[in-house]
């Protein structure tokens, strides 16, 4: 959930209901005389909110594949921890959670998981910020790993960051014997 878009519905609610609670006729005033003026400037008034908060989303920030990519790229070196989910240690879901935490997306700590909460993508449609998905050390079957894309080529390889058991939070590449024998699809969580 975008916390920046509910804060701003909110307070803006608040602004229309004070707007409102304000321009009420109280017993004393005539309002049946103003009653067609009183009608054109409620119009008015709305469609000024609309516009405000038109305005509004519009300065909010919807994060991209590559805001995703950027924040990643600040954790590279740091150690890898079974579990982890934060610099001092990261695990391969509990990476990539945290990077989309520090962009207002939540995603759960499970790679098997992850591959669900977005929206499936072909190996030839990856763009940036794209989950990709690999079958464990076992390497049959099952989902046990998961990657942040960095960079998709148009032969359908990629390069992508995660946090690996042997080196922490690195870059690799698809075209690698480990990955590419392991690859089990991707998804998209940000357009």
């Amino acid at each position: 959930m975008n916390y920046k878009r509910y804060f701003l519905a909110l307070l803006l609610g608040f602004t229309t209901f004070a707007q409102v609670a304000k321009s009420t006729p109280t017993p004393k005033e005539p309002a049946q005389q103003e009653a067609p003026a009183a009608a054109q400037k409620d119009e008015d008034d709305e469609r000024a909110m609309e516009d405000e908060i038109d305005l509004l989303y519009d300065d909010v920030d919807t994060p991209s594949g590559d805001d995703i990519v950027s924040t990643a790229l600040r954790y590279l070196g740091c150690h890898y921890r079974s579990g982890g989910t934060s610099p001092a240690g990261f695990d391969c879901s509990g990476f990539t959670s945290f990077i989309y935490r520090l962009n207002d997306m939540k995603l759960t700590h499970s790679s098997s998981a992850q591959i669900g909460e977005g929206t499936r993508v072909g190996r030839f449609d990856l763009q940036p910020g794209d989950l990709v998905f690999f079958a464990g050390r076992g390497g049959r079957g099952n989902i046990g790993h998961v990657g942040i894309v960095v960079e998709a080529y148009d032969d359908g390889s990629f390069s992508f960051i995660h946090a690996s058991n042997g080196k922490g939070v690195t870059i690799d590449r698809s075209t690698m014997a480990y990955y590419s024998s392991r690859y089990r699809g991707a998804c998209r969580v940000v357009d």
